[in-house]
C-alpha cells in the first residue's frame, strides 16, 4: 500500500489552497452582488439592520457553496485517511525471537516463522530471494 502526504493527497483531490481561496472569494463576490441587487427592493432600514441583513443573506448564500465545494470533499479525504490509519499495523516494544531458527513468539506463546509473524502483525509482504553469501554457500556446486 502506497502512502502519501496529506498535501499530496489534497493536491491530487483538487483541493489546493489557491482553489479554496478562489472558491471563497468568488462566492463572497457573488453573494455581495446578489445582496446589492436585493437591497433597493427592500424598505429603508437603519445601518445596524442593513448590516444584520447583509451578514445573514451572505451566510445563507455562502454556506451551501462552501459546504459542497470545500467541506464535503475534505471530509471524504479525512474519512479515507481515518480508514487507512485504522488498517495500519505496527510492531512496538521487544519481540522475542529464537537465536537459532529465528522463529518469533507471539502474545499466546506460539512460535511462528518470521515471515508469518511479520505478515500477521504488519502490512509487510515478502518476496523470497537469495543473497550472494547463501548462494555461494548452498548452491555454488550446482551452478559451477
Amino acid at each position: 500500500m502506497k502512502y502519501e502526504t496529506n498535501a499530496a493527497r489534497l493536491r491530487r483531490g483538487g483541493l489546493r489552497p489557491k482553489r479554496v481561496l478562489f472558491i471563497t472569494v468568488v462566492s463572497m463576490f457573488l453573494g455581495e452582488t446578489i445582496i446589492m441587487l436585493v437591497l433597493p427592493l427592500l424598505p429603508p432600514m437603519n445601518l445596524s439592520m442593513h448590516a444584520l441583513f447583509d451578514a445573514t443573506l451572505l451566510t445563507m448564500l455562502l454556506f451551501p457553496i462552501l459546504f459542497l465545494k470545500i467541506y464535503r470533499p475534505m471530509s471524504a479525504e479525512v474519512a479515507e485517511l481515518a480508514n487507512e490509519i485504522a488498517q495500519l499495523k505496527t510492531l512496538e516494544g521487544v519481540v522475542p525471537i529464537c537465536m537459532h531458527c529465528h522463529k518469533m513468539r507471539d502474545d499466546q506463546d506460539v512460535w511462528q516463522e518470521l515471515e508469518i509473524y511479520l505478515q500477521s502483525h504488519t502490512q509487510a509482504e515478502f518476496s523470497h530471494s537469495l543473497c550472494p553469501e547463501c548462494h555461494d554457500e548452498h548452491y555454488s556446486d550446482e551452478f559451477s
